[in-house]
């Protein structure tokens, strides 16, 4: 997993009893991660109304986007990247849906959380079956 660092360095101290805002004479770095933990996937089938592939995951802290990756017979057939308000985020299940735009078979997927430049690690593998 990568990580999103930060660094803070502070600038204003006493020099020969004046203020300095000379970054040269800053007395030290703080530096701290973000990290993007681990995608969990809690439901994957059929989504009753259309019919169409649904992925439900628990929502990460930290992320700016979700990358969706969808394998038929280890085929690529969906790699999208979504933002959490282009997916339906519920506050009180603390998950995100996903509906699939393809046809109902079944298919392997996973997804993963990302930040302005960490990828989280990809969920495990959730099999997604069809109704047929």
């Amino acid at each position: 997993m990568r990580t999103s660092l930060y660094s803070l360095g502070v600038i204003a101290m006493m020099v020969s009893g004046c203020m300095s805002a000379d970054p040269a004479d800053s007395i030290g770095r703080l530096s701290l991660a973000l990290s993007v933990e681990k995608a969990e996937i809690v439901e994957a089938g059929m989504e009753p109304a259309t019919n169409r592939p649904l992925l439900a995951w628990h929502a990460l802290t930290n992320v700016s986007s979700y990358e969706i990756r969808v394998e038929r017979d280890g085929e690529l057939v969906i790699s999208a990247e979504v933002k959490p308000g282009e997916v339906l985020c519920d506050s009180g299940e603390h998950t995100c849906t996903f509906v699939a735009d393809m046809a109902p078979e079944t298919s392997i997927a996973w997804v993963r959380g990302r930040n302005a430049d960490s990828d989280g690690e990809w969920s495990d593998a959730f099999r997604i079956e069809s109704a047929h």
